[in-house]
Order: structure tokens, then sequence, then C-alpha cells
């Protein structure tokens, strides 16, 4: 990494591994994304069975699709999780997320213990920052691998001033 004002890793980085970065290249909708990401953890002993439920179930509290509709940033409840982590499904097409198409889904999945150990204002101020950029949203959505998506990530939260 060609960094200038290089910082020192952040929360963001540490919690997103390029094992959990997905993509999806059809159109999908809400759920079908939720239930992707959600077997993947499974999966991968990272979250617990229910944990895809739960994640519905918030949608219907109120949808997590972001007002720029580049991204929706979901999350379960803590009982679900076994590990902490940022998964990101990269969908170029499009997931019908209901009110409107996300590209990128940041799915939040952190344990009890973390999160009172941890500043989610802070997580989600950065994302909120990184959700700005126009740029690296495009940079994102046409990532051909999960080592290229976490390059552009990686340059956004350590590279930036």
């Amino acid at each position: 990494m060609n960094c200038q004002n290089s910082k020192t890793i952040s929360e963001e980085v540490y919690y997103i591994a390029p094992d959990n970065i997905l993509f999806e290249f059809n159109t999908i909708n809400r759920n079908t994304a939720l239930n992707k990401i959600g077997h993947h953890l499974v999966k991968n002993n990272i979250a617990k069975s229910g944990v895809v439920g739960s994640a519905i179930e918030r949608e219907k509290t109120s949808s997590t699709l972001l007002e720029n509709k580049w991204a929706a940033i979901p999350h379960a409840e803590t009982k679900y999780i076994d590990r902490s982590q940022i998964s990101l499904l990269i969908a170029p097409k499009g997931i019908d997320w209901g009110t409107g198409l996300a590209r990128l889904v940041f799915f939040m999945g952190f344990t009890q213990q973390e999160i009172q150990n941890i500043s989610m204002n802070k997580i989600y101020h950065e994302f909120n920052e990184l959700l700005e950029q126009k740029s690296v949203m495009e940079q994102l959505v046409n990532s051909k691998s999960n080592m290229n998506a976490e390059k552009v990530l990686m340059n956004f939260f350590l590279c930036r001033k």
C-alpha cells in the first residue's frame, strides 16, 4: 500500500476479512442476500443458526438501506454472533431492498462482549464516510475479487487524510 498518510489499523479494517467478502452477479432480493450472507457465516462458525431470521426481523422494524441507495448495513442480534466481523456482499446488478437497490451489503455482526469494548458510533461514523465516497463505492462494486475489494477498503480506511 502506498499511503503517505497511513494510519494505524482501524477497527473497521480489522473486522473485514477477504473470506467474508462475497459476490452475487444476479439481481436478487433482500431476503436472498441475507440468506447468502447468513449461510456463509454459519458455515464458517462465525454465527449461529437463526442469524438470518434475526436480520430479516430487524429489517421489518426499519430498513437498513441507506439513503444514497448504494448500500445497506443490516445486522442481527448479538446472541447469534459467535465471532465479531463485518461481511460484505457485492452485487453489481443490485439487490432489491424493498425501497431501492443496494449494490453493497455490509453485514455487521458483533458479539455482546465486543460491543462493550468498541465504539459502535465510531464504526458507523467511519462507514458513513466510506459510503459518501462515490468513487470508492464504484470501485467496490466493480471489484473482481475478494482481494481487490479488500485493497479498495484498506486504501480508504488507512490512506485517507
